[in-house]
């Protein structure tokens, strides 16, 4: 039996490894018409540090350092909705040459999250809370050039309830 796929999580921490997996993810979605759901989590720093840093610079700065944060990762996910509209306009050509019908060749960007805490777990929860079939994220280069499953990777899939594609790096080109 085919899955059938209907929202796509694409979990990014706004690396360039990120952003080719964005392509899967992207490809995947319009394949199966599917909604795709944008994450990034801002590791929380553990408590300890965060009530010291708020001693130091004081809790009206600490939080305006925290909402800059938010915000750049906002933007930095919304400015992505460029790439939505040309690999769109890239697979409706793909689907055009293979005499498929548009309606397959679509995604839809659903929603953009930026939220706080341990990255598996917020990841982990947006799957199961916005009822996504899949989650694609991209691993990284290791040590010695090899590619890395990350701990966030590994955890996401051990506790996922749904598969998980996890995209390594570009090859050099």
């Amino acid at each position: 039996m085919i899955p059938d796929i209907k929202r796509v999580l694409f979990a990014t921490d706004l690396s360039e490894n990120s952003r080719h997996a964005f392509h899967y993810a992207a490809a995947i979605a319009s394949r199966f018409s599917a909604d795709m759901i944008l994450i990034h989590v801002l590791e929380s720093a553990p408590h300890g540090v965060q009530e010291q840093l708020k001693a130091l610079l004081g809790e009206e700065k600490w939080g305006e350092m925290q909402e800059e944060h938010q915000q750049s990762a906002r933007d930095a996910l919304i400015g992505k909705r460029t790439d939505y509209d040309l690999i769109r306009r890239a697979l409706d050509r793909l689907c055009t040459d293979a005499n498929e019908a548009n309606a397959r060749c679509s995604f839809a960007a659903v929603e953009v999250l930026v939220t706080q805490g341990k990255a598996a777990e917020r990841i982990l929860e947006a799957a199961t809370d916005k009822h996504c079939d899949l989650v694609v994220l991209g691993a990284h280069k290791g040590l010695l050039g090899k590619t890395a499953v990350g701990t966030i990777a590994k955890a996401v899939l051990h506790g996922s309830r749904v598969p998980v594609v996890v995209v390594p790096p570009p090859a050099p080109s």
